[in-house]
């Protein structure tokens, strides 16, 4: 089973993750190949901390899903409005969380730094 906290996320990575996990059209819109309900089910799972259930349903899935969370990310943007500081703090947040989500899935991931 994966789920954020045996995976290593930390706070910060997880919220950077549910932000883009929170907005399961703008994934179902870019992960075109999938049936829109299927992303919003795995999004809920991932939520909710039901990694396995969502595993269980498409590891696939679950894996674009992740990708997309940082590749299409706009967290480090909303951050970006805030302190210098602040938006440092997310660059170094959603790096951290593309290296994670690399290791777990294989892929490369596009950081967008904004």
């Amino acid at each position: 089973m994966r789920s954020p906290w045996k995976s290593g996320f930390t706070p910060s990575e997880w919220a950077a993750l549910a932000h883009r996990l929170e907005v399961p059209d703008a994934l179902a819109d870019v992960l075109d190949d999938y049936c829109p309900d299927d992303v919003h089910y795995v999004c809920e799972c991932l939520l909710a901390g039901d990694w396995r259930r969502a595993v269980d349903h498409s590891t696939q899935l679950v894996d674009d899903v992740l990708v997309d969370c940082v590749e299409g990310s706009t967290w480090v943007g909303c951050a970006s409005q805030e302190t210098p500081q602040r938006l440092a703090a997310a660059r170094r947040t959603l790096a951290s969380l593309a290296k994670k989500i690399e290791l777990m899935t294989g892929r490369r991931i596009n950081v967008p730094y904004c």
